[in-house]
């Protein structure tokens, strides 16, 4: 429990990457929870073109080739910057602080399907936003201390990241929005 009150410090900015405990076990966890999540997401699409793009088979191989990409970037920019030593411990904070935004996100996403109210629908989906710019500012706050650099050139490279991982996805599994429109 203590592990995961630390998760939630990190993820709040609270603490740096330091702070969290790092075993093996928690990084084995942290990559089958992220797993679970993104079969939950894919099981809990309500029924659109989009979810019979999005399987839940194809959900995990997503989620697996963005750990992978993960894990391949952050290497990189660590050993450019001859800091591999911190690779485990930012890898594990960077899986488990998104896992607790998307978990987060994916709950919030789940309440306009019980509420059917338009204010109720943009509320949701205006907080939906801001927990995706909260992610930005996470995975910025983690390459900040692990990179030690400023603040800006931090979330910059934490954008630089989530948008080559997008790209990195498409190029791979497609573009769902293209079947759609």
């Amino acid at each position: 429990m203590d592990f995961l009150k630390k998760v939630w410090q990190l993820t709040t900015l609270q603490i740096s990457p330091e702070a969290l405990p790092y075993t093996g076990r928690h990084l084995v966890l942290g990559i089958a929870l992220n797993l679970l999540l993104s079969y939950l997401v894919a099981i809990s699409l309500p029924v659109t073109e989009l979810k019979s793009w999005l399987s839940p088979m194809l959900a995990i191989e997503m989620k697996s080739v963005n750990l992978f990409f993960l894990a391949f970037f952050l290497y990189l920019i660590l050993k450019l910057t001859h800091k591999t030593n911190r690779f485990f411990k930012l890898f594990l904070a960077i899986i488990m602080g998104t896992l607790m935004i998307e978990s987060i996100n994916f709950m919030l996403s789940l309440i306009p399907s019980i509420i059917k109210t338009d204010f109720f629908t943009m509320l949701f989906t205006l907080i939906i936003y801001i927990t995706i710019a909260w992610m930005f500012v996470f995975i910025g706050h983690v390459f900040r201390f692990g990179l030690e650099v400023s603040r800006f050139k931090a979330i910059g490279i934490g954008i630089g990241y989530i948008l080559i991982s997008g790209i990195v996805s498409m190029m791979i599994f497609g573009n769902p929005f293209e079947e759609i429109v």
